[in-house]
Parts: C-alpha cells; structure tokens; sequence
C-alpha cells in the first residue's frame, strides 16, 4: 500500500464482521487511472456473486471518491477464467507489453 490513493476492500460476513468474504487491492495514480488487484473470495463464499458486487462497489468507489477515470484489472495470464469474468463485468482484455 503506502500510495496515497490505494485501499485494500473487504466484503464481510453482515452478521459477523470478522469473517471475511473477498478482498481487493485498489489503486489510482496522479493520472487517475484506478488498478484493480489480488482479487479473492473464500472458497465457501465463491459462485454467489460476492466478487461481482465487491468489484461494482470498488469501481463506484475510485470514481466517486478519488476520481478515476479509467480502470483496469491485472489478471496472472494462466487464470483465463478470472480474465473472462472481468470481460463480462465490462473490463476489455489488452495484450501484456
């Protein structure tokens, strides 16, 4: 972290704040493009829609509070299904430099 506009986001059990659902890294730079990272979801918690709703609310987040505008994901290239659901949320998948 140590940046001054990143944030680590948890989803957290309602009933029980200290279970945590998913977590994601969040960054924006001075040319206010928002990085999206290390994405992860407890197994029991996965295929229910918690990274989907983590994510919107991580979007809605950087715009609103730090004025992003424009987002990215990373995604480690051997986990293509990860890529493909960012691509269904709205995320264009671009070519590594």
């Amino acid at each position: 972290l140590g940046e001054p506009y990143s944030i680590i986001m948890l989803a957290v059990e309602h009933a029980d704040p200290s279970i945590i659902r998913a977590c994601i890294y969040c960054a924006v730079s001075p040319d206010r493009v928002a990085t999206f990272g290390m994405l992860a979801v407890s197994p029991a918690h996965q295929s229910r829609g918690v990274a989907s709703v983590l994510v919107r609310h991580a979007q809605e987040y950087v715009v609103e509070q730090w004025g992003a505008t424009r987002l990215r994901a990373f995604v480690v290239m051997k986990q293509l299904a990860l890529a493909a659901w960012y691509e269904r949320l709205g995320f264009a998948r671009r070519p590594e430099k």
